[in-house]
């Protein structure tokens, strides 16, 4: 189950905050990413942590209050937008 969530980190950093808000930022160091996925340490990831159950519930209550604020917040004229996906080959 930790891995599981380990992974909806990654997905949040990749999906939500990478491509949708459009953040360059390195990714939350605990989310684990599929072994294909290039350049992990690159990106922030430390696949040699083990984080506990409760801080990775930590991790993910935080990321779904962002994306409850954005849903909040964001306009239709937003939603019809491209993606802000950074530039920077990754």
């Amino acid at each position: 189950m930790v891995e599981t969530l380990r992974h909806l980190v990654f997905v949040h950093d990749s999906w939500f905050r990478r491509c949708i808000l459009g953040l360059a930022e390195p990714f939350t160091a605990m989310g684990l990413a599929s072994p294909f996925v290039p350049d992990q340490e690159g990106l922030g990831l430390d696949r040699s942590v083990r984080p506990g159950l409760d801080e990775v519930l930590t991790v993910r209550d935080r990321q779904a209050s962002e994306i409850e604020a954005w849903l909040a917040e964001v306009t239709p004229e937003q939603l019809a937008k491209l993606a802000p996906v950074p530039d920077d080959d990754r």
